[in-house]
Order: structure tokens, then C-alpha cells, then sequence
């Protein structure tokens, strides 16, 4: 079966590079290849190659100076020194983002023996530095009608340096990425120069003849070609390096046939599309989640039948922006002293109401507590951020007014169950004096989460985003893990031992990457029974909350 990867030097360029990756995998390519990525952090490339659980093929040495048509120094004697900077430059960045392949650019020189010669030794250099990092070496004749003077031009000149090389004895890892284009372009007769290079080919590429645009058009049948390319027996990629006309997934017509099936690619991480689906489907996870919503509702009624309560206060302009307050000791009112705990539900942003979780008031049974369960307006009648200025508007209105009702707004601490847990990450995450000058920075002096949702990459890749509709940059714009913890109180992240593997990673992740963060697994638990332990006062999640509240 052949294998593509997207060329993200071509294809998106609308994006910035990291965000080509994630556009990559929507279009289920199963790798990614690009030129010059220097400019861009190899972490957050790495990161994202991580997320989408793509391969990054291989990258180039660096150019030169385009400007001055410069277009690789390997081959330019004189320039050994840079050449060698290049080299080096390209090997750590491509061991830093887990790359299998370095292109070392020849560059536009006099085609002589000297020139041959530098290249080779720039070439061996390369070979001894890749064999150390197992990073694989390859070379690419470019055509010298839309390069004037490059050196290495010709699939039979490419053939013949690497058997040099060979016999020179440096390390054998140098080989051929062979471009249909511009094969194409100086030579012809594709299908005999692939039969010929095939032993020495890492990697093909692929554009139209003319034009160098989507392969469905010009004097180049690849219809006919993959075929032939797939009974030679390659078991490489095919790069899709062209120009596209217009917008690239407008042009993705040509890769209908070809591309991995939903079953078959990993859309994240190691993750096909219906493994992927399933981490995130927590109510065919949980066979009696139904039973647990019911639970939420019914307890809910009762405790706002029997608890003190201000109900259905409006902090926003719509509808939906309302809270309740509950008050455990009874009483409303009294001096500005105590301690306010906010909780937001969860429901994967699109579900549920408060009155589902008025329950979690029991957490705080027999203390002086102030317990605030918010709600807010659903996707899709709102966007995500839209939902999310929604909460901070809610915690805006607290500091202005708690006071009425005895709570402190130097004491308010916040917790969330699911996608509620993602929206206390965003509360901690939140600069409060910029948007309300009068609020302190650390307006949330501390955070617990239950099966908290940190980094939304997933959950955009998944069957929920036929709801939520984000794209790479909103789900990055709301991905607590992406973002500075900047009211610098503690977070605890609880998960239950029963969820999957990516609820786990999502509370480690977030507990790696912010300080004073922890993430806890508590046994025997799944998605729809932790955030019942708020109806226990003395269970571990309330202690905690209370302790964080300075009770």
C-alpha cells in the first residue's frame, strides 16, 4: 500500500508551520516533510507531531542566502565551514523533532571535479554525523531549468556519488530522494530511472510537469505511475511537494484514492480516528452513565429543597449566565470573611446545567462555606471562547459582589468536573487585571480538577468536534496546557483509575508543565463516579478543597 506525506514547505501555507501539521492530519496524511523549519521552536513542532501522532520524514540543510541565489553550499568550494554549520544545524534540529532524514542541498556551482570533490566531503562529514544520530542522508538532483548551475542535476550523477561514497567508506547512509518533477524536467522516461535508482531510493517526490501543481494534471499520468511505483515493491513515502493553484485542501482531489482510511491512520499520537473517538466517548465507556446523570439530577433536587440557597442570580446578559449560591450553615450574609468555592460543570461544553450539580453544596456540610455552581450558555449556541469569557465573567461578578452575601473575594477557589475542568484551567490561566482592572492577579487562590480536559488538540480530532467546530488555533487559544498558570495557586488534578489513557495523560501533562500542580489517580473510580465524592464531605477531593480554602 503506498504511503504519502504532505510537504508543509507547499501545502498550507496559509498556516503558520505547526499548524500545517494538524492540517496534515485532518486531511490523513500519515507523515509530513518540510524545508527550512529553523525559524520555528523544534519542541512545539515536535509537540505537535506528538499530538497528530505523524512522522516528520525529513528536512533540508539550510539554503544560504536566497536573496544572493544561494541554494545550498555543500557543493560550493569555499564554503566548507558554513556547509558544515548547515549540516550540523540540520542534524540537531532533525534529532530534536524525531526526523529520519536530512536533505543535504548541494547548492550552484561549476560543474567540476573540485566541485564534485567538496561535495563529497561535505557529503562523508554528513554520512559520520548522521550515522552518530541515526539520522538517514539524502541527496536530490534538482533541475537546472528552474535552478540554473546546481550542481547535482542528474539521477545518474546522484547514483554515481553515492557508490563513491561507498567505496570511500563512509558510512552507508546516504541516499536517494528522487523528485518526479524534476526528473521529469531534465531526464524523462520516469518509470525506467525509478526501475534503475530503486535500491538506492529513500523517498519520492511528486508535482506536475508543467507547473510543478497538483498531480492530476500535465504530461505525468501518476494515476498510472503510483501503480507502477507500488509493483516495484517501494515501501518509502511519496511527498507531495507541489504548488497547489488555489487553496491545498481545494486540490486534494488527487488523493482521494490514496489516502488512509479512518480505520487505518493514526490521527493522534498512535490513535486511529475510532480508538481516538472511543478515549473521549466517556457514556459508552461507563455502561450505566445514564444511571450516574440521573443521580446528579435527583440529589441535586433534593439539596436545593434542603440547603439555604440564592438561586438563578444573573451575572452576564444572557439567559443562560446565571449561579446559584448556597449557603451549608445556613446563613447568608455577616461580615465579608468566608471562603467562596466555584464550580463549573461539565458535559463536554455542549450539555448539562447547573441544576445538575447542586449536589456538590454537600462538600461543604457544616461549615460557613459559600458554594457557587455556575452555568453557562452551550456550544453551539455560543463558541467556545465565547463560553469561556462567560465563566471569567462569572468570577468577575463574584469579586464585585460576594461581599453581599458574607464571602470573601480574597478567598475564592474554584473546581470543575470534565470540560468543567478545562474551564478551571482557563480560570487559573487568566490575566484578571487586564480584563477588569480592579481585579487582582490572583483572584483564584487554588483549583481542583475531576477528569479535567487540558489540551483540546484531541478532542478538536474527535467526533466531538461535529459539535464545538474548532480549529487547531481555538483549541490551542483554549488548551489550559498550552497557556501560563498565571494566578500562581495550587491546582490538584484528579482522574479516576478506571478512565483511559488519555484522560490520565491530559492531568500528568498539565501537572508536568505548570508548577505547584499535581495529578492524582483515585482508585476504583470512572469518569461519571469522581465528581460523585463532592457529595461526601469527608472524601479526599473535599478535604482538599476545603484545605485549599484554608478550612
Amino acid at each position: 500500500m503506498l504511503r504519502f506525506s504532505a510537504n508543509l514547505g507547499f501545502l498550507w501555507q496559509e498556516y503558520p508551520l505547526v499548524d500545517r501539521v494538524y492540517a496534515a492530519a485532518e486531511s490523513r496524511f500519515s507523515a509530513v516533510e518540510c524545508h527550512w523549519p529553523y525559524d520555528v521552536n523544534a519542541q512545539q513542532l515536535k509537540a505537535a507531531l506528538n499530538q497528530t501522532g505523524l512522522k516528520m520524514l525529513g528536512i533540508n540543510t539550510d539554503s544560504g542566502d536566497l536573496e544572493n541565489e544561494e541554494f545550498g553550499l555543500s557543493a560550493v568550494p569555499g564554503r566548507e565551514i558554513d556547509a558544515r554549520e548547515h549540516i550540523d544545524q540540520a542534524i540537531e534540529y532533525a534529532t530534536a523533532i524525531n526526523a529520519r532524514y536530512v536533505h543535504v542541498m548541494a547548492g550552484l556551482s561549476e560543474d567540476n571535479s573540485a566541485t564534485q570533490n567538496t561535495f563529497l566531503d561535505n557529503l562523508g562529514y554528513a554520512a559520520e554525523k548522521g550515522q552518530e544520530s541515526n539520522i538517514g542522508i539524502l541527496i536530490e538532483p534538482i533541475n537546472r531549468v528552474d535552478r540554473p548551475g546546481y550542481f547535482l542535476y542528474h539521477t545518474g550523477q546522484a547514483l554515481e556519488l553515492i557508490q563513491i561514497l561507498r567505496q570511500s567508506g563512509a558510512p552507508d547512509v546516504v541516499q536517494l530522494m528522487f523528485d518526479c518533477y524534476h526528473t521529469q524536467m531534465t531526464e524523462g522516461n520516469l518509470s525506467g530511472r525509478l526501475r534503475q535508482a530503486l535500491p538506492e531510493i529513500a523517498h519520492i517526490q511528486i508535482a506536475s510537469v508543467p507547473g510543478r501543481t497538483e498531480p492530476n494534471s500535465g504530461e505525468i499520468d501518476y494515476p498510472w505511475l503510483f501503480s507502477y511505483i507500488d509493483n516495484l515493491g517501494y515501501d518509502g513515502y511519496i511527498g507531495a511537494e507541489y504548488q497547489p493553484r488555489g487553496s491545498t485542501n481545494e486540490g486534494l482531489g488527487w488523493y482521494k484514492p490514496y489516502r488512509a482510511s479512518l480505520n487505518e491512520v493514526h490521527v493522534y499520537k498512535n490513535l486511529t480516528q475510532s480508538a481516538l473517538d472511543a478515549e473521549y466517548n466517556n457514556q459508552d465507556k461507563v455502561p450505566d452513565a445514564k444511571e450516574h446523570i440521573a443521580w446528579y439530577t435527583e440529589t441535586s433536587r433534593q439539596v436545593r429543597q434542603a440547603m439555604a440557597s440564592e438561586r438563578d442570580i444573573r451575572y452576564g446578559p444572557s439567559e443562560a449566565e446565571t449561579l446559584d449560591l448556597f449557603f451549608p450553615n445556613g446563613e447568608s450574609g455577616g461580615p465579608a470573611a468566608r471562603p467562596v468555592h466555584v464550580f463549573f460543570h461539565g458535559g463536554y461544553w455542549r450539555a448539562l446545567h447547573k441544576n445538575d450539580f447542586s449536589y456538590v453544596a454537600n462538600a461543604f456540610s457544616g461549615t460557613n462555606a459559600i458554594c457557587v455552581v455556575v452555568n453557562y450558555a452551550l456550544v453551539p449556541t455560543v463558541s467556545l471562547d465565547q463560553l469561556v469569557g462567560q465563566c471569567r465573567r462569572s468570577m468577575v461578578w463574584l469579586w464585585q459582589n460576594v461581599a453581599t452575601y458574607g464571602g470573601s473575594p480574597h478567598r475564592i477557589t474554584v473546581s470543575g468536573h470534565s470540560a468543567g475542568g478545562q474551564l478551571v484551567g482557563m480560570m487559573l490561566a487568566t490575566d484578571w487585571p487586564r480584563l477588569y482592572h480592579l481585579c487582582p492577579s490572583d483572584l483564584v487562590k487554588g483549583g481542583v480538577s475531576l477528569s479535567g480536559l487540558f489540551d483540546l488538540e484531541p478532542v478538536r480530532l474527535s467526533f466531538l468536534n461535529q459539535t464545538l467546530d474548532l480549529d487547531a488555533a481555538r483549541a490551542r487559544h483554549n488548551s489550559p496546557l498550552h497557556l501560563p498558570n498565571r494566578n500562581r495557586g495550587e491546582l490538584v488534578c484528579y482522574f479516576g483509575s478506571l478512565e483511559g489513557a488519555e484522560y490520565r495523560w491530559q492531568s500528568e501533562s498539565l501537572a508536568e508543565q505548570w508548577p505547584r500542580t499535581a495529578a492524582i489517580a483515585l482508585p476504583s473510580h470512572d469518569h461519571f463516579t469522581i465528581v460523585r465524592e463532592l457529595n461526601d464531605p469527608g472524601s479526599q477531593i473535599s478535604r482538599k478543597i476545603r484545605r485549599q480554602m484554608g478550612m
